[in-house]
């Protein structure tokens, strides 16, 4: 595992454990058009975590991941970046906090149904993105949840 990630991983544990809020950088395309590349977010550490909470997490070889909680399971957490496809299962020691908006138009259960329908989508074929993102579920969710608006 990569060094710079092994220490941001170090440094989100020990300031969960000491429950303050504290800020991570975002990475990726995953969680947009609620979050972009690079923006800065505060992440507070709590006792209980609610679907639809966008949760920091540390998954796998990975590293620390934000990404949204779409279900709880025995005890089991899956998430999923509102821009992405795969569900990842994680376990409740792995999770860091909670991302603190002041708004955030995707925390609906129609939201989070579509997301799960996209996963279904793409485990039924086969975890093939190209056949994912042609489908009618997922045409959908892009055009209700993630076009951007035009600008002129």
């Amino acid at each position: 595992m990569d060094e710079e990630i092994l220490r941001k991983i170090l440094i989100a544990r020990a300031r969960a454990q000491n429950k303050k809020p504290f800020t991570v950088s975002v990475s990726g395309s995953s969680m947009e058009p609620i979050l972009y590349e690079g923006e800065r977010v505060t992440v507070l550490p709590q006792v209980a975590y609610e679907v639809g909470d966008i949760l920091v997490y540390y998954y796998k070889q990975e590293g620390l991941l934000v990404h949204r909680l779409l279900k709880i399971r025995d005890s089991r957490y899956f998430c999923k970046g509102d821009n992405a496809l795969r569900l990842e299962d994680v376990d409740r020691e792995e999770i860091i906090g909670a991302v603190q908006l002041e708004q955030d138009p995707h925390r609906t259960r129609e939201f989070i149904e579509l997301s799960l329908d996209v996963n279904a989508v793409f485990r039924q074929t086969g975890y093939n993105r190209a056949r994912t993102l042609q489908s009618e579920t997922y045409q959908l969710y892009h055009a209700k949840y993630l076009r951007k608006e035009e600008t002129t």
